[in-house]
């Protein structure tokens, strides 16, 4: 495994050239644009929503799905960290092959935005995604595994136990077009 200081000193060579491919996530353009309605509140920006406390309301939480990813990738003998140039899971073997996950709490066109922004700093892209029990959940859908083939991204189901399951494994010659 490489040490702390060495792994940094890695990812600044290594990510921060393609940081020009990444586009920060923040909000959208119309939001904060001055429109604002006769409650003071911008109307393009979501209704708040209420607070929740309990157990229910942390399982909800798109952090939530770190430390179970973090262990997957651990497993298969990365060096992870979170939150690296914008990327919600970074991991790096010590051959210098680089993997990026980007986690989120269902499949969304986001999600995969993000993934195809992100295949130009890496070998590989993964997405994470919250599971369900339903049978009509969207991580299931056959279209949904035959896009990721499509572009070259794994898909990791996170079960609310934290159970991680590869849904898709990642096409090492499929990438995504920069």
């Amino acid at each position: 495994m490489l040490s702390e200081s060495s792994y940094h000193a890695w990812l600044s060579v290594r990510l921060l050239p393609a940081t020009r491919y990444l586009r920060p996530m923040g909000r959208s353009k119309r939001a904060g644009s001055g429109n604002r309605g006769r409650s003071g509140r911008d109307i393009h920006a979501p209704a708040p929503r209420p607070r929740s406390s309990g157990p229910a309301a942390e399982t909800l939480v798109e952090t939530s799905l770190y430390l179970p990813v973090k262990r997957y990738l651990e497993n298969l003998g990365f060096a992870v960290k979170g939150e690296i140039c914008g990327c919600d899971v970074v991991g790096l073997r010590g051959d210098g092959f680089v993997v990026i996950c980007e986690l989120k709490l269902s499949f969304n066109l986001e999600l995969v935005l993000q993934g195809v922004d992100r295949s130009a700093a890496c070998e590989e892209v993964w997405l994470a995604v919250r599971t369900t029990l339903r049978r009509t959940s969207r991580e299931r859908d056959p279209r949904v595994r035959k896009l990721c083939r499509l572009l070259g991204f794994g898909l990791l189901g996170v079960s609310a136990s934290g159970h991680v399951e590869p849904v898709v494994e990642p096409v090492p010659g499929a990438r995504a077009a920069t």
